[in-house]
């Protein structure tokens, strides 16, 4: 069940869901919650081209990256994702 359940969406992951009992098989749990827990690609906002592009300019990543490594502090990470995101949804 869990390998047919891989490719969905979370949308379709939770009306399967609803409907065929994934959680009978605990395996396959996790991929009927998605619908419950994951957001699209625009998070709280709508998905679009603005999304996708913060998620493949990596911007969240590099936030963590350039925490992590010591380049920046939490709040100058923070700041030149800000700006980076600005940028993008102009």
């Amino acid at each position: 069940m869990a390998r047919s359940l891989a490719g969905l969406s979370h949308a379709d992951a939770q009306r399967l869901r609803q409907k065929s009992g994934v959680d009978a098989d605990p395996k396959a749990t996790i991929f009927g919650l998605a619908g419950k827990r994951t957001l699209t690609a625009g998070g709280l906002g709508l998905g679009g081209e603005k999304a996708a592009s913060a998620i493949s300019d990596f911007v969240v990543v590099d936030m963590f990256a350039n925490f992590c490594t010591g380049r920046e502090d939490a709040k100058g990470a923070i700041k030149i994702a800000e700006r980076q995101l600005q940028r993008i949804y102009r």
